[in-house]
């Protein structure tokens, strides 16, 4: 089996295992309200949708909800029904350019660190 190295994962994990939570990627990225260099592709009411800087695979593609939340079930109905709704505009969007691969994740917040280079 081969391994994936993202060096940034060892920094977050030293951080959160310190007791010092690391800086909220999501919450930075929707306050700069520069969405080209966050590379926030779609604000909707409840959700965004973002994309990796440094992705694992091509069409990796993250919807997150604006509420600062842990998990799921601490996300309204209405939050939830919005992710699903853009999760299938994202493959609808995907279908016509024939993409064969679509890596599309539900991103809570605390974390999403461990997963996603910030720089």
């Amino acid at each position: 089996m081969d391994y994936i190295w993202t060096p940034w994962r060892y920094q977050y994990m030293k951080e959160a295992a310190s007791g010092n939570q690391p800086e909220c990627i999501f919450c930075d990225a929707v306050a700069r309200k520069n969405d080209a260099e966050t590379l926030i592709v779609h604000r909707a009411q409840k959700t965004f949708v973002i994309l990796n800087r440094f992705p694992y695979t091509s069409g990796h593609v993250m919807i997150v909800p604006y509420a600062h939340v842990a998990e799921l079930n601490l996300c309204e109905v209405g939050t939830l029904d919005e992710m699903m709704r853009l999760t299938q505009r994202v493959e609808i969007w995907g279908a016509p350019r024939a993409l064969a691969w679509w890596d599309i994740c539900i991103c809570t917040y605390c974390r999403a660190g461990s997963v996603i280079r910030t720089s």
